[in-house]
């Protein structure tokens, strides 16, 4: 299920056509009621890569040393946890030598953010806007930690969303 968030901001209405050129974001709505953007990314493509990903890495020792399988409980977290994000450009993946999916977002060497998860859930993230330093770990319980919406929004320049349909 695809969850859309509406942002209102006063450089998203320049930032929506720059984003819809660039590909990053692969649907974008204007609400036109209040004049907002509504953004949805769908999963189907990072759901792909995900199966590809877990495919390749499905041995141990995939990477040619001692890496950990990627396990079908880490892809169905990993799927679940992406699908809250659809207001974002689509992050980098990247298998983890300790069976871990990590989601990599690079906007500048100021900003950037990446979180990982596990097969029980478990989630580590760190990132970086201007001097700031964000880390932590947190559990997966169906929702990502707010921390981690409000660092990618504060990155790709969004607010608090005005709007969340489930």
């Amino acid at each position: 299920m695809a969850i859309i968030y509406a942002y209102q901001t006063d450089q998203l209405n320049s930032m929506v056509p720059e984003y819809y050129r660039t590909n990053q974001v692969r649907h974008v709505f204007k609400d036109c009621v209040n004049g907002s953007w509504v953004y949805e990314e769908p999963i189907q493509k990072i759901s792909t890569e995900l199966l590809s990903i877990q495919k390749d890495c499905a041995e141990f020792g995939w990477d040619g040393y001692n890496a950990a399988p990627i396990s079908a409980p880490t892809i169905d977290y990993a799927k679940s946890a992406i699908s809250q994000l659809t207001n974002i450009p689509q992050p980098e993946l990247a298998p983890n030598a300790d069976g871990e999916i990590s989601f990599e977002w690079y906007k500048a060497p100021t900003q950037q953010f990446l979180f990982s998860i596990g097969e029980k859930g478990n989630i580590s993230y760190a990132g970086r806007i201007g001097n700031e330093r964000i880390y932590g770990n947190a559990q997966y319980l169906g929702t990502l930690p707010g921390i981690i919406e409000k660092t990618l929004s504060r990155i790709f320049g969004l607010t608090t969303p005005v709007v969340v349909l489930k």
